[in-house]
């Protein structure tokens, strides 16, 4: 409850344009702390006896990678060239991070010969999962990162949107691989989290879209 209020205070704080530089450190020091907490209460709860220590920093760099994603798929007209570079040298790091982090967190729990985390693995080694995993790798990760190192896209408004929405996939499918082999009934909590993840989407767009709209109004 703290985590979900403190976060949601500096979401509209900043959506209103009230908070400044000193408030925007204070809130990441705050989501460092308990990122540190969510990530393990809000996940790995759901298998209990598989731990991985570098779980909660993998799912920080994510959601800081798909905090970027969505500024740069909501990018304003008036973006410019090097604010539009600077925002996808940023995504280039945290993609980056969230790769290595999860390919190391494989392979010290497999090739560690360590059977209780190995297990948590197998669960998610079937067919239709490992396809799941390969394809937010593809989307999600190989083809936004070869797009990037183009100047052409780092630099234009239009290709951060396209990398942008091509790494919320892929963000969404990784979630999805990490979560929902825990559950019984897999198909009823993908339907749920995609019917949510339409909504919040839905109403994340109208949202900006209006606060676009005030800004016009407001600069007439």
């Amino acid at each position: 409850m703290i985590a979900l209020v403190g976060w949601s205070v500096l979401g509209v704080t900043f959506a209103l344009e009230l908070g400044g530089r000193l408030l925007a450190a204070l809130g990441l020091a705050f989501f460092g702390l308990m990122i540190s907490l969510v990530a393990v209460d809000w996940y790995l709860s759901i298998e209990p006896h598989y731990v991985a220590t570098a779980f909660a920093s993998m799912i920080a760099i994510q959601q800081l990678l798909a905090a970027l994603v969505v500024a740069a798929a909501l990018s304003p007209p008036d973006l410019d060239g090097k604010a539009a570079s600077d925002v996808a040298g940023l995504v280039i790091a945290t993609l980056l991070g969230v790769v290595y982090l999860e390919y190391m967190t494989y392979v010290v729990a497999w090739y560690g010969d360590l059977p209780h985390k190995a297990a948590w693995f197998l669960k998610r080694s079937t067919f239709g999962w490992t396809l799941t995993l390969v394809f937010a790798f593809v989307v999600g990760a190989v083809l936004p990162f070869a797009m990037l190192l183009l100047k052409s896209v780092r630099s234009s408004r239009f290709g951060l949107r396209v990398t942008g929405l091509l790494l919320l996939t892929g963000t969404a499918l990784h979630l999805t691989w990490l979560l929902v082999p825990a559950f019984a009934f897999q198909g009823l909590v993908i339907a749920t989290g995609a019917a949510l993840l339409i909504l919040l989407t839905v109403i994340t767009v109208l949202l900006a879209g209006s606060s676009a709209a005030a800004e016009a109004r407001h600069a007439q």
